[in-house]
């Protein structure tokens, strides 16, 4: 006996959303509660915080930095935070059922780290004309450096290069009015600091010599003396006609009635910068008469 066509029937039931362990229907979303409650950080450090919220099923989440969209999970890490970083930030939590949403805002202040340990690098002796670079460095966050001289504020111009945010000052080429005492201040938005003095000296020279001259007519004698800008001093010797005289006063007699004319010498020597100038005098005797010129 054949058999007709078999029906399947299916029997469809629809379940309602429950919580598994109360049995309730979908719900939420509470306000959410941000954790941890804490407002102040300390910059460049890490800002993580944790949005929850009593709903079923669990919440979909988002978060808002300043108005800005910056997470869709219930944490939100930033690291390493700035000053930026301050302002309100929001947790949105929202039931994928309800469509139903509910915010939390948290203002997050995030404060720099105070100005410390101000410190001034670099050479403390130069030599005129050659480039000097001193080096400002400091503990604290978003430092901004600046300069001082003797207690004047030094800005960039003419010789004077500011680099590196300032944390740099170039002196390019030196000059001898450099030397001095530098200070160097770092600052930000909570505090500032300065330096310990720096002492920078600058050795320079000798300038060409200048030979001084007093002229003793009643007894026919020249006095000289030599002088010329230095630093350190200079050492001085006299020549006479380009030969050492075997005495170095420090103020040459010359005899004028024992006809001792020619070219007198002077050089000065600066043993740290390795430098020598020299200026000659002439004097020509004839009978009482004398002149004398320099070159």
């Amino acid at each position: 006996m054949g058999q007709g066509p078999k029906k399947i029937i299916f029997h469809i039931k629809e379940y309602g959303l429950h919580r598994p362990d109360t049995g309730s229907a979908s719900h939420g979303p509470e306000v959410p509660v941000i954790h941890p409650p804490e407002r102040l950080y300390q910059e460049h450090s890490n800002l993580r915080l944790t949005c929850e919220a009593d709903t079923f099923p669990d919440a979909h989440y988002i978060w808002f930095c300043n108005g800005m969209q910056c997470g869709t999970r219930s944490e939100l890490l930033v690291q390493n935070v700035t000053l930026k970083h301050s302002g309100n930030y929001v947790c949105q939590a929202m039931n994928v059922l309800t469509l139903q949403k509910r915010n939390r805002t948290q203002e997050i202040e995030v404060e720099g780290v105070q100005v410390r340990d101000v410190t001034v690098t670099g050479p403390s002796v130069a030599t005129e004309d050659q480039p000097v670079t001193l080096m400002c460095t400091s503990a604290g966050t978003s430092v901004s450096y600046s300069w001082f001289k003797g207690g004047q504020s030094l800005e960039p111009g003419y010789h004077i290069l500011l680099t590196n945010n300032n944390q740099n000052l170039t002196l390019d080429p030196s000059h001898r009015s450099d030397s001095g005492v530098y200070t160097c201040k770092g600052s930000n938005s909570i505090s500032s600091a300065f330096s310990e003095p720096h002492r920078l000296d600058i050795l320079y020279g000798p300038d060409p010599p200048i030979i001084h001259k007093i002229i003793d007519l009643k007894r026919s004698k020249f006095h000289l003396s030599c002088r010329t800008d230095s630093n350190p001093a200079p050492s001085y010797i006299w020549f006479l006609n380009r030969k050492l005289l075997p005495d170095q006063p420090s103020v040459l007699v010359v005899d004028l009635a024992k006809d001792y004319g020619g070219n007198y010498t002077c050089q000065a020597e600066n043993r740290s910068t390795k430098q020598k100038r020299k200026t000659t005098l002439e004097i020509e005797v004839v009978g009482s008469w004398f002149t004398y010129r320099s070159n």
